[in-house]
């Protein structure tokens, strides 16, 4: 048993409820990097592939790919959930949402232009408001991710408390 499966088990234990999209393939993975023009960093890419995207709550999912469908607009899929915040929030082209929350106006994004030499980029919050980054959430998405099931696994979370690790 790997670290997420021990996270995700204590998260069940906790009495809280995840779901994932289900495992996507290399090839949907390559479609999404074309189509937004990136390189995703490898711990993404691991996700993408084991889960696909999802989490606990649908109307706030870590963004992925859903059925091996890329470009799928709409929430919980990072091209949709990235085109929107590009168009309406001047995002930068060089970052990816991976987490939208309406109620702390920010997006949680991949930062490619933090790209390190393993090809990981730290995640960071961007707010829409102002149309700046506030934060780094974490120095990866493995890390990212691992945090996110540690605070379901532990307390009555709120994936908001994340924002605090500046």
């Amino acid at each position: 048993m790997d670290t997420l499966d021990a996270l995700i088990e204590q998260v069940q234990r906790a009495g809280r409820t995840l779901k994932f999209y289900g495992p996507q393939n290399i090839e949907s993975i390559q479609a999404l990097e074309k189509a937004l023009s990136v390189k995703l960093p490898p711990s993404y890419v691991a996700f993408l592939r084991r889960f696909g995207g999802g989490g606990e709550g649908a109307s706030t999912p870590i963004a992925g790919i859903y059925e091996n469908q890329p470009m799928t607009e709409g929430v919980g899929s990072v091209y949709g959930e990235t085109i929107l915040a590009r168009e309406d929030y001047r995002l930068p082209s060089d970052y990816i949402v991976i987490y939208s929350d309406d109620e702390i106006k920010a997006v949680w994004c991949i930062d490619m232009r933090r790209t390190m030499p393993d090809g990981e980029c730290p995640v960071v919050s961007f707010d829409v408001n102002s149309g700046s980054t506030n934060a780094t959430i974490a120095p990866t998405f493995g890390s990212f991710f691992e945090h996110y099931l540690q605070i379901r696994a532990n307390k009555p979370g709120e994936i908001n408390s994340l924002a605090s690790k500046r």
